[in-house]
């Protein structure tokens, strides 16, 4: 199953209900102001808080609490507004505060919650960090959510996740029928909001791996130039952005939002440079996820040969690298980016999908969570380690 954040899938269908906002083609526009970015604080080991090995989720919580979710233990912590972190919980295994894969954070109300799909389930925690309740989807969902990975969880007792409802094969090749359903935890009863066509091979690259005492096996990584649609949900599950970015002859790409009932908030098309995936762009690419990740053992390698001949090459750059909505509604599509680019461009859309802004950021640095005043992105440190990084934002420009 493809990853939770920024789930790549295939050619898109979507069940709507009605349309709330007009759809159409957003006309190009040159105006649209390029905000400016002050660098305040940083967390991690260059900064404040413990070291962190490989950031999934950033969230900003009340009161200006900092949640981050990383891949190690302890998996979820909280830091001050001044930077000073108040608590770290959770360890690996099955138990409570336990995670296997932890992926995404979100917020119901006043609580906190990890979305988990090692154990397809949902962990809730209170400001404090104190445990609340275990959502696993398949005791609790009913039949109809029991192969389900968790999305987002939506106010009483609702919650958004992703289910493979078939498989279909032509000249192409092989692919997943992926549904993002919605549905009622007490009555186990869903519906589908939208349903997608995930090709095998795609979204990920199968590689050998190596460790320096002589042991082998495999792994596999994302794909760098993936153009199958891009899925993630709001902060508090009650709306799901879709992202189509197919590389072909049209200089548009579209971005869809649905809310939780089935209805379309709108549907728009943006137009777009198409830019050319030379040889050295690719080689790059290839060069950089050849490399072990961070917090990876020594004497991990991986066979770049694999990585090369699995990896999908377009004749363009994807029109949208990543997508990530943010805690105030706005919406972040990595539009210009490239191994070789200095700088990578973020384009901002407020909750009607209108551009309201651009972001300049480093090569490399990922947004991760915008609160209307700060914006948190995903770095590296010195030697290479991820940190959390936060600006303040002016509007106005730089």
């Amino acid at each position: 199953m493809p990853s939770l954040v920024c789930v790549p899938f295939g050619v898109v269908k979507t069940f709507l209900a009605s349309a709330i906002l007009s759809g159409g083609v957003v006309p190009a526009d040159t105006t649209t102001p390029r905000w400016g970015l002050t660098r305040e604080r940083v967390f991690g080991a260059e900064g404040v808080g413990p070291s962190l090995t490989r950031i999934q989720d950033v969230l900003a919580g009340r009161a200006g609490t900092l949640y981050v979710l990383d891949a190690s233990e302890p998996y979820l912590h909280a830091f001050a507004v001044s930077g000073l972190r108040r608590w770290s919980v959770g360890r690996r295994g099955d138990g409570p505060q336990e995670f296997r894969t932890p992926s995404v954070l979100g917020h119901d109300g006043q609580t906190l919650w990890v979305a988990d799909r090692g154990f397809r389930r949902f962990t809730r925690f209170d400001p404090a960090g104190k445990l609340g309740t275990h959502i696993v989807l398949a005791n609790r969902g009913g039949p109809s959510f029991q192969n389900a990975d968790p999305l987002a969880l939506v106010g009483g007792d609702s919650i958004l996740a992703m289910q493979v409802v078939g498989s279909t094969s032509s000249w192409t090749g092989e692919s997943q029928e992926i549904a993002v359903l919605r549905g009622s935890l007490a009555t186990g009863r869903s519906e589908r909001l939208a349903l997608f066509t995930a090709s095998y091979g795609r979204s990920s690259i199968r590689a050998r791996v190596s460790a320096a005492g002589g042991g082998s096996g495999q792994t596999f990584m994302p794909q760098p130039f993936n153009d199958d649609p891009i899925v993630q949900a709001s902060r508090d599950g009650r709306s799901v952005v879709i992202v189509h970015r197919t590389v072909n002859d049209s200089p548009f790409f579209s971005v869809t939002v649905i809310l939780g009932p089935g209805d379309t908030l709108f549907a728009r098309e943006y137009p777009y440079e198409q830019t050319r995936l030379d040889d050295r762009e690719f080689g790059a690419a290839i060069e950089r996820i050849s490399q072990p990740r961070p917090g990876a053992p020594r004497g991990i390698a991986y066979n770049k040969d694999d990585i090369r001949v699995g990896a999908f090459r377009p004749k363009t750059f994807p029109p949208v690298a990543s997508l990530k909505t943010a805690s105030d509604g706005t919406t972040w599509l990595l539009r210009e980016y490239g191994e070789l680019r200095q700088r990578w461009t973020y384009l901002v859309l407020d909750r009607a999908g209108t551009p309201i802004g651009t972001v300049e950021l480093p090569a490399r640095e990922k947004v991760m969570e915008f609160n209307g005043t700060y914006l948190w992105t995903v770095g590296e440190g010195s030697a290479g380690e991820p940190i959390v990084i936060q600006y303040r934002v002016s509007k106005r420009g730089p």
